[in-house]
């Protein structure tokens, strides 16, 4: 007959898990800290930035539509067989710049909220 001795077994068992609270309740403090330095906006700060860059990317949306249908008089003129001189393209090239800035400001944007 074999005989074990329980309490032996059993003071073993609490041994080998006796830190367990220390090292689980140390582990969640660096957890917590850890957060704490990554949130310092207020959400207050974080809706007013979002609602800037929302009317921002408005007016630059806008700015594309009228540039869109700017283009589109331009093509119907051209294939009524207007023909635009220097002077017509030059006065062009500021609407093609803030259109780009547009598209650059809106692309950027898109890719910070995907």
């Amino acid at each position: 007959m074999c005989k074990f001795d329980t309490s032996s077994l059993f003071q073993d068992l609490l041994a080998t898990t006796d830190e367990y609270p220390e090292t689980l309740s140390t582990t969640i403090s660096s957890i917590r800290n850890s957060l704490a330095t990554r949130t310092s906006s207020s959400v207050a700060d974080i809706i007013t930035s979002q609602e800037k860059l929302s009317a921002s990317m408005a007016s630059h949306l806008e700015s594309l539509a009228a540039h869109y249908d700017q283009m589109a008089g331009a093509l119907r003129e051209s294939e009524a067989g207007e023909i635009f001189s220097e002077e017509d393209l030059q006065g062009w090239l500021p609407d093609c710049r803030t259109v780009l800035i547009s598209i650059l400001t809106v692309t950027r944007y898109e890719s910070r909220y995907k």
